[in-house]
């Protein structure tokens, strides 16, 4: 299953992706329900995806983050496999390839949100 957050006529929705059929549907979630995306089906808490409506084409939505908002901080470890850091060192990307595709040291970084609702 592949779920999208996306946006379509000013509102923000979240959907059902059909990759073959070039579509997305959006779940029956109230306009208020679909603003934290994807989280809206999480919260959900086992209750299951709520029914489809119609499938519109891909290329009339614009897709976004599927949680757009965090309600906190993510963080992340960087090159955290063998495979992709030495995918990351050929990608022309990586500033720190001279010293060797596998770091000594784990990346750490994060993506920060910050709302002043959000508490951190």
């Amino acid at each position: 299953m592949k779920v999208a957050t996306f946006t379509i006529g000013g509102e923000r929705r979240v959907g059902l992706v059909d990759s073959a059929a070039g579509t997305v549907a959006p779940f029956d979630l109230s306009v208020e329900q679909a603003r934290t995306g994807a989280l809206a089906l999480i919260e959900r808490n086992g209750a299951g995806v709520p029914a489809t409506l119609s499938p519109i084409p891909l290329a009339q939505v614009e897709l976004e983050a599927p949680i757009p908002a965090p309600r906190r901080n993510i963080f992340c470890v960087g090159k955290n496999y063998h495979e992709h850091a030495h995918e990351f060192a050929r990608s022309g990307f990586d500033s720190s390839a001279s010293a060797g595709a596998v770091p000594k040291d784990p990346i750490i970084f994060c993506v920060m949100y910050y709302d002043t609702d959000v508490p951190c």
